[in-house]
């Protein structure tokens, strides 16, 4: 797919078995060629906007991403994550933006062109092997997605993922009003043109949907249910959209209760950590009612670039949570793997890089611990009590399903050690201290950026 704007023409072609790929677009009076390649890792993107040129050659393994510059006034972004093979290219012309992150092994490319003040942004894949190319024709209203204006919104809870969250929601073009334990969470917010509430309550009148980011649930069923909740505010027709990481119990529990009121729940955990929410390249994972979710899903597109129902009241919990633990297990391995690497005579930065290449790398090893745990930066990033809440959610999930977590627990009691060390307000990389100090080695690379 290409897109074209006021003249211009766009071609794609496909050949070498779907591995080589040439999208050739242009804009008024430019010129745009992106170029796949070798099993989508070798990309070549050149974006022209009016008096403008960029050309960007790729380097290092197909694993270096230069992006192209843009026109008059214009703007353009690049996010690339996951050992270097998720892609995402933003052009902009005669002061227009376009932002659409996506992942996928490598294989999914995004270049939205904008005109004039148009914005672009959630592109779609399936199965991580389509190429999506939106635009928005001269005179779109910014923030603007496929024509459908901006909605009205509550939002609760402006901590370290909230607050980027929002702030997403409002550069999309919606109207936010935010409420938050600490007013000061929210004054970039306020400062955008967010509405405050002093209350959860005060966040539902005259809004579409409220969405909550709350740290564990016992929050989340205070804010709704509690006094001055979500639902002394609320009727028949409202919606909730919990962006937190919650037990699936306890979201159908809170279903049947809103349920009963006419309200609608959405149970809508988000991966990616303050990253991820700043960039607007959160994965949402989406479960309740599949009207209500479609209805809302290119609004959620602005916080996340893989927006995904996946059934159910509960199920994006469910989801979430099997995440979360296949990502703090992969951690505590890692740090054992590492430590005994170091301590047999490879140096770590040369161990990193072979299994960053291998069959055993994670986005835990080439994303995370490259920021955190390398550069001895503890700062959260996703605190090591959110991740410790999150391990024990999935073998408090196990005991009730009746599934065996041998491994699950091991890493869950590793995480309480934590805990009681105090590490609970630094980086969830922090657990890895423990092995640090039981094996005598320190896992740190020097010269790396944040």
């Amino acid at each position: 797919m290409a897109g074209v704007a006021r003249g211009g023409k766009a071609a794609p072609r496909i050949t070498g078995k779907g591995k080589a790929i040439v999208m050739p677009g242009a804009g008024p009076g430019g010129k745009a060629a992106l170029l796949l390649a070798g099993r989508g890792r070798i990309i070549v993107v050149a974006g022209v906007g009016p008096g403008g040129r960029a050309v960007a050659p790729l380097a290092g393994r197909g694993k270096t991403i230069v992006t192209p510059g843009v026109g008059p006034g214009g703007r353009d972004g690049l996010r690339m994550t996951g050992r270097g093979r998720i892609i995402v290219v933003a052009g902009a012309a005669a002061g227009g933006r376009a932002v659409a992150p996506l992942a996928g092994r490598g294989r999914i490319i995004v270049m939205p062109g904008v005109v004039r003040g148009g914005r672009a942004v959630r592109p779609l894949t399936a199965k991580g092997k389509i190429i999506v190319v939106p635009g928005v024709t001269p005179g779109a209203a910014p923030g603007s997605v496929t024509g459908e204006k901006g909605m009205k919104i509550g939002f609760i809870g402006t901590g370290n993922m909230g607050n980027p969250m929002a702030a997403n929601l409002i550069r999309a073009g919606h109207q936010l009003t935010v409420h938050d334990l600490r007013r000061e969470a929210a004054t970039n917010l306020l400062e955008m043109g967010a509405g405050w509430a002093d209350s959860p309550r005060e966040a539902v009148p005259g809004n579409e949907a409220v969405l909550t980011s709350l740290p564990v649930p016992r929050d989340v069923e205070a804010v709704i249910l509690g006094e001055g909740g979500i639902l002394e505010g609320a009727g028949s027709g409202s919606v909730i959209i919990d962006l937190s990481t919650n037990s699936p119990t306890v979201v159908r529990r809170l279903h049947e209760i809103c349920a009963g009121r006419g309200v609608a729940l959405l149970d809508s955990p988000v991966s990616g950590g303050v990253y991820g929410a700043a960039a607007g390249t959160l994965a949402v994972m989406v479960g309740g009612d599949k009207a209500t979710f479609e209805r809302f899903e290119l609004t959620l597109g602005a916080i996340g670039s893989h927006v995904v129902y996946c059934g159910d009241i509960g199920a994006g919990s469910v989801c979430k949570i099997c995440n979360n633990l296949m990502s703090m297990g992969i951690g505590v391995l890692l740090s054992e793997a590492l430590t005994l690497g170091v301590k047999a005579g490879v140096d770590l930065a040369t161990l990193a890089d072979v299994i960053a290449h291998s069959s055993g790398s994670s986005r835990r090893l080439t994303e995370k611990f490259s920021r955190f745990l390398f550069q001895g930066n503890f700062e959260p990033g996703f605190a090591t009590a959110l991740a410790a809440k999150d391990v024990r959610l999935a073998t408090d999930l196990g005991r009730e399903y009746g599934v065996p977590m041998d491994l699950s627990n091991l890493v869950d009691q590793r995480h309480v050690e934590a805990m009681f060390r105090g590490f609970g307000g630094e980086d969830s990389d922090a657990v890895a201290r423990i092995q640090e100090e039981k094996a005598g080695v320190q896992l740190r690379l020097d010269g790396l950026g944040g």
